[in-house]
């Protein structure tokens, strides 16, 4: 059956990519079932939350067409748009505005921050736009068949549980239930964004060179309580373990707090890469007139205490100093050890001596050591062309990583 149904399947795809219209128009149509929303008044149409429900076969089609668009939009896209941008996340620019508020309030920048939210963004989205920016990004003429196909003639009727609308015309909008429409509107606003960043009359917040003028996310809802909150500061009637049981097995439902802390550590893991592609973590960085960020996670914790400016950066890495040894996930000293910036090390916080060394990417203990064990002055010339004038530098680096053995 998978094999007949994806020849019959192919064939359709492909005769929407070449323009051919739909064997049906039935196809395009939408059933639109309505559900009530707790503690409302039902006798409002806005007290109802649409759910689109579109045909499975154009659905596979516009997945497929989905896929294809989700890979580009990381190029087509600026970085400074997360929503719907496949490996992108909204919490990203939330921690990127957060950042730059304290560079505004903290600095002598002046500067404010304005929100604006496009209501009902997409359903006033206007095809012929959209069929602009998708030709004017370089998508081919297939493709813009394609996905003008899903958008020929759709229809939509409501379905309120027992009664069905007669059917109505769609003539503008992205297709709520269509995986392609949240792609589609993410790449329709980009114009708009662009405007603003080219706008010299409009400045961003400077760091370090770099103007941040314009974060584009989606909003979401996340629902949690705290235990002081909800006791206002009184004694708890229900123990902690039942706070976070679940609402049908007699809790409140709060979340619970280990979950948020493998959270905030699983954030410094960005921290660590090797390509900063986050932005947030771009912008941390330049923030900080010190160590670098993926260093003082692995300074020892006795010394652990960072100017950053970064409140979230600091919270993020109170957390890790805290947990870091109870919960074995680093040893005292560790191969990440830096060289630099490390009070253990009085040498090496007078930097321009060890330019050498720094230029070179020579900056953890790691790179110094030979199976587990210090390398030799001449294991250092021999593979690391050390200089006859650095020699004293590396007996002092030398002595300070045999002191880890």
């Amino acid at each position: 059956m998978a094999a007949v149904l994806r020849l019959h399947l192919t064939a359709l795809f492909n005769a929407f990519m070449r323009g051919e219209a739909v064997p049906s128009l039935e196809m395009l149509n939408a059933r639109i079932v309505v559900i009530p929303k707790e503690g409302k008044d039902h006798t409002l149409c806005a007290n109802y939350r649409p759910i689109s429900l579109i045909n499975v076969d154009v659905k596979i089609f516009a997945k497929l067409l989905a896929s294809r668009l989700g890979a580009c939009l990381p190029a087509l896209i600026h970085v400074d748009q997360v929503g719907f941008i496949p490996g992108r996340e909204a919490p990203d620019n939330i921690r990127c505005t957060m950042d730059i508020l304290q560079v505004a309030t903290t600095g002598e920048q002046g500067a404010f921050l304005l929100s604006l939210d496009a209501e009902k963004a997409f359903d006033r989205e206007a095809w012929p736009y959209m069929w602009e920016v998708l030709r004017r990004v370089g998508m081919g003429s297939h493709f813009l068949l394609g996905v003008r196909a899903l958008y020929l003639a759709p229809v939509a009727r409501v379905d309120t549980g027992g009664c069905t609308s007669d059917h109505f015309e769609i003539r503008n909008g992205t297709r709520q239930g269509c995986p392609l429409y949240l792609l589609l509107f993410a790449l329709s606003i980009e114009p708009l964004t662009n405007y603003i960043r080219h706008q010299e009359d409009i400045r961003g917040v400077e760091v370090v060179g770099e103007s941040y003028k314009i974060n584009v996310r989606t909003y979401y809802t996340y629902r949690g309580q705290s235990t002081t909150f909800i006791w206002g500061g009184k004694r708890s009637r229900l123990p902690r373990s039942g706070t976070y049981l679940a609402r049908a097995a007699g809790g409140l439902g709060a979340p619970h707090l280990t979950y948020y802390r493998a959270a905030q550590l699983a954030i410094l893991s960005l921290v660590n890469l090797p390509v900063k592609q986050t932005r947030w973590v771009q912008l941390e960085g330049a923030m900080g007139d010190g160590c670098p960020m993926d260093m003082v996670m692995w300074l020892p914790c006795l010394h652990s205490e960072t100017a950053h400016p970064s409140p979230a950066f600091r919270h993020s890495m109170t957390l890790w100093w805290k947990y870091r040894y109870r919960d074995g996930l680093s040893t005292p000293h560790t191969g990440l050890t830096p060289l630099f910036w490390n009070p253990e090390f009085p040498e090496g916080l007078r930097l321009r001596r060890f330019g050498w060394w720094r230029e070179r990417g020579l900056t953890e203990v790691r790179h110094l050591t030979l199976v587990g064990k210090a390398a030799t002055l001449a294991y250092l010339r021999e593979s690391r062309d050390l200089s006859p004038g650095e020699t004293f530098r590396a007996s002092q680096l030398l002595h300070y990583v045999q002191s880890f053995q």
